[in-house]
């Protein structure tokens, strides 16, 4: 061994290992290449700000309470509710959220012909829009 192998030896990093990458708050795992193509067609049609808030929610990047568990602080949910604050919680489960949500939904259910829930809303899984929808907003969904 030359002192090129040696060097090499000892300055090599160390493999990263692929780690899977588990989505936030859903129990089967996203079709990400399918997820990518629909939210890249799908976002020319979504404010900015959603975007974003649509992408943090999807890669949990979003500040939500639950993040500090391992601090002394309040990690339950801003709004009394006795649940720890996620952002399932937060966009989906909470009561103040279920009220929000109440007056959208309907808008959003009649275009589509399966139900809406959290994977359906944020990970765009298992949407099947209804013909006039479809015809409405074109081929991209």
């Amino acid at each position: 061994m030359d002192n090129r192998d040696f060097y090499r030896a000892l300055h090599t990093p160390p493999p990263i290992p692929s780690m899977p990458h588990s989505a936030f708050g859903v129990s089967t795992e996203p079709n990400w290449s399918g997820l990518w193509r629909r939210k890249l067609a799908l976002d020319k049609d979504v404010l900015p700000v959603l975007s974003d808030l649509k992408f943090r929610l999807q890669h949990n990047s979003f500040d939500a309470r639950s993040k500090y568990q391992w601090r002394p602080v309040d990690v339950g949910c801003v709004h009394c509710c006795p649940a720890i604050e996620t952002p399932r919680h937060q966009f989906w489960d909470c009561l103040y959220a279920q009220r929000l949500w109440s007056l959208f939904l309907p808008t959003l259910q009649s275009a589509t012909a399966s139900p809406l829930s959290w994977e359906a809303v944020v990970y765009l899984m298992n949407i099947q829009l209804t013909p006039s929808a479809s015809q409405t907003v074109g081929p991209h969904n």
